[in-house]
């Protein structure tokens, strides 16, 4: 789990992403980790599966210590297609 005040690193964001933050503190140049869910990544697209690919990618544009996050957001539904 992420600590409290870590540096966040934004590497480029990936073309029809967007970042929402959440646990982040600090000014929109320096942001560090503030517990929890630190951000949330959306991606858009024409197909579920390139909206999801999006999201993924926009979600590995974000570096900081401890950082996780689910790998199977959309899976079931994906699976369906």
């Amino acid at each position: 789990n992420p600590q409290k005040g870590d540096s966040i690193t934004f590497l480029p964001q990936p073309p029809h992403t967007a970042l929402i933050y959440s646990g982040v503190a600090g000014q929109p140049d320096a942001l560090v980790t503030a517990g929890g869910r630190v951000i949330s990544a959306v991606g858009r697209g024409p197909t579920l599966y390139t909206a999801a690919t999006r999201a993924y990618q926009a979600a590995s544009s974000v570096v900081f210590e401890g950082k996780n996050y689910r790998h199977d957001i959309a899976q079931d539904l994906l699976d369906k297609q």
